[in-house]
């Protein structure tokens, strides 16, 4: 929890200039982020869906007045914490996976990374590179997954020339909203294992849940965000083309399971 004194939030102001910004305040370092109240929104939801399923994420605190985000310094909370693109040039999955193999928690920690994408996906995030995520290095020669910045989450940018990318096993999959050949081609280029935790987020994350979540954010912060509508319809949308196809997906496998029973 972020404790802020009456001479911290004098100290928060939009200089309107720097949209983020590193505060030194009377409890340690932090980043301001002015997001506008649509970006504030995005990024607690991000947390929440997150903090949700286990996958770690800075400390965030609303400020309205500012329209600010005030979230942790990663790199004084935790000793050990690198960014993603710190660690190595990752162009697809294959560099990904050959990152984590120095770890004991390998398998994880690849199943984290996959779920992470798949929410990317799921609620419309265009901006997941490698500056947004890392790792913590632990003394058991463990890791684990950070997730942060989250201002593009709930279809920021859901247009044609700003597609959400996937990387598959050999490539980027790039997925055009617009488009509902390139869902099939998505969910075509997907393993059985990564296929299983995509079925799993659907169920998780299914309509009645997510505007719960829409809900508890505003009554959190006491803020009403004015184009909550329209977010959760861009969702709607969203999650009923990717189900749509992958029940469709699904089906499939098991007419082909069932000719094989029949040979």
């Amino acid at each position: 929890m972020i404790y802020l004194t009456q001479e911290d939030k004098s100290r928060i102001k939009y200089d309107g200039w720097d949209k983020i910004k590193r505060i030194d305040l009377s409890n340690g370092s932090f980043y301001a982020k002015f997001t506008g109240r649509d970006g504030a929104f995005r990024e607690l939801f991000g947390k929440k869906i997150f903090d949700s399923i286990g996958i770690p994420s800075p400390e965030y605190l609303y400020i309205k007045e500012e329209n600010c985000i005030l979230s942790t310094d990663l790199k004084e909370k935790y000793h050990n914490f690198k960014f993603a693109y710190q660690m190595a040039d990752i162009r697809n999955m294959n560099d990904l996976y050959e990152l984590l193999k120095c770890f004991k928690n390998y398998d994880e920690l690849i199943t984290q990374v996959n779920i992470m994408h798949f929410i990317d996906i799921l609620f419309g995030n265009t901006d997941r590179h490698s500056n947004n995520y890392g790792f913590v290095f632990k003394e058991d020669g463990t890791a684990s997954l950070v997730v942060f910045d989250n201002e593009e989450m709930l279809f920021d940018f859901l247009h044609a020339t700003r597609p959400v990318s996937f990387p598959t096993e050999n490539h980027l999959c790039f997925i055009d909203y617009s488009k509902e050949a390139e869902y099939k081609y998505f969910l075509e280029s997907l393993s059985d294992d990564q296929k299983q935790i995509l079925y799993s987020c659907l169920r998780k994350f299914d309509l009645k849940t997510v505007y719960s979540i829409m809900n508890a954010i505003e009554n959190e912060n006491n803020c009403r965000f004015k184009n909550k509508r329209k977010m959760f319809m861009n969702y709607i949308k969203n999650y009923i083309m990717i189900y749509k196809n992958t029940i469709r997906d699904r089906n499939k496998q098991v007419k082909q399971v069932q000719k094989q029973i029949a040979k």
